[in-house]
């Protein structure tokens, strides 16, 4: 059986707000469990965001840790689209 452990995201993940949030996603690196993001309560995403996920990816993978985005808004997945980073994270939409 997969382990997997859920974590929030913060309502921002921006330049302001990633950094206590990647020390509270690598502290859970240890624990070798797949992460599930809730992004049900992200409203703000920036560049300095979006490039914490894509780098979080590519380190999950190199551990052989999968992680996947839940409860994405139409709003953030436009923005994935047109930054070409929905075709590398895994995601799905919030249910509207």
């Amino acid at each position: 059986m997969v382990k997997e452990l859920t974590l929030e995201l913060p309502e921002e993940l921006t330049i302001f707000t990633i950094y206590p949030f990647k020390e509270e996603v690598i502290s859970k690196l240890e624990e070798k469990k797949n992460l599930i993001f809730d992004c049900y309560q992200v409203e703000r995403l920036d560049a300095a965001g979006i490039q914490l996920l894509l780098s979080l990816e590519k380190t999950f993978l190199k551990e052989k840790i999968s992680l996947k985005l839940d409860n994405i808004s139409k709003e953030i997945e436009e923005t994935f689209k047109l930054l070409g980073v929905n075709e590398i994270l895994d995601y799905e939409m919030r249910e509207e």
